[in-house]
């Protein structure tokens, strides 16, 4: 939820925070692929991914979101046209949920893995500090609150 916002908002408010690559990916798609890709190139640009069009079907990336793991790169980008695909594309509102979300997803910190105490404090900060932080984007509950007789109904 607090990546998903932190995406979302960069889109909006054009704050591009790239990683430039010391050796650019190449990213070879269909001339379909690509009328797409230059519908929401902005946005992209937006959350940190850096495309040069090399020819009429590949781009060479040049830049990844921080988060991101350059061995994902393409496979997300991939992932995100076709979420993109799936929806309106002349309603800029959704591509950016979509590319948001997936964006997200792919730099979220995996299941099972130990955050420090500073990481886990400025976690609950960043989640806390959002508007609508009980929700996801999707409706899944992130974050639910019970009162001490609750808990020991429970129990």
């Amino acid at each position: 939820h607090v990546l998903y916002t932190t995406y979302y908002h960069q889109m909006e408010q054009a704050q591009s925070v790239s990683q430039q690559l010391l050796f650019p990916e190449v990213w070879e798609i269909t001339l379909e692929d690509t009328i797409l890709v230059e519908q929401i190139r902005y946005d992209l640009q937006q959350v940190g991914f850096d495309l040069e069009q090399l020819d009429k079907t590949a781009y060479s990336v040049l830049g990844i979101p921080p988060r991101m793991e350059v061995s994902a790169a393409i496979a997300t980008l991939q992932q995100m046209l076709d979420d993109v695909r799936e929806t309106d594309t002349n309603v800029r509102e959704n591509c950016r949920r979509k590319i948001a979300l997936r964006l997200a997803y792919e730099t979220a910190i995996p299941y099972g893995k130990i955050l420090s105490d500073d990481e886990m404090e400025q976690l609950i900060k960043d989640l806390l500090s959002l508007p609508d932080y009980r929700t996801s984007e999707d409706g899944k509950t992130v974050v639910s609150f019970f009162l001490s007789e609750e808990i020991e109904k429970r129990f």
